[in-house]
């Protein structure tokens, strides 16, 4: 990493921290308090992955260091699943009350909300819920989502792993 890059990754860290104090500050005048502390929570994750980025950038390490911590699976959905009870279609959760597992919570969760935001955005808003499960295959445990939505073509699903890679809609 040249300082070129890092230069260019501190500025736009910096201009996007701007913002992000403004609708912090706007939020706590909202009365509203689930809707306050969707966005402050919201804000904070924001905050959160700038902050990794900057400092993947700052130490010339563009992968992220994994902080793995035992997570209840099923309260851990829940709780994101919540941020979507008001989008259509709904999600359905199917997992074991005890599934512990070890992971990065904030890495899963940027994957998990990805996916379900993918699910909805290509999805009609009638169709079947979202489902989100877990299935065991030869001792691993897989977490599955799986909705009714327009599916990725063989050329697009060789291509999903990409940096920046979208599918023109």
């Amino acid at each position: 990493v040249d300082r070129a890059q890092i230069d260019f990754v501190s500025t736009v860290s910096h201009e996007l921290r701007t913002p992000l104090t403004r609708i912090n500050v706007a939020a706590e005048m909202i009365s509203n308090d689930k809707i306050k502390s969707s966005i402050l929570e919201d804000v904070l994750k924001m905050n959160s992955l700038i902050e990794e980025i900057l400092q993947s950038f700052k130490y010339g390490n563009t992968t992220l260091q994994l902080k793995k911590e035992r997570v209840n699976l099923n309260l851990w959905i829940h709780n994101i699943a919540k941020y979507y009870e008001d989008k259509k279609p709904s999600l359905k959760i199917n997992i074991s009350d005890n599934t512990q597992v070890d992971f990065d919570k904030n890495a899963m969760e940027k994957v998990l909300r990805n996916l379900i935001e993918n699910s909805i955005k290509y999805s009609a808003s009638d169709a079947n819920p979202i489902e989100i499960y877990t299935e065991e295959k030869d001792d691993i445990l897989l977490l599955c989502i799986e909705d009714s939505g327009v599916g990725m073509s063989a050329e697009d699903q060789k291509r999903i792993f990409e940096p920046f890679f979208q599918i023109d809609t």
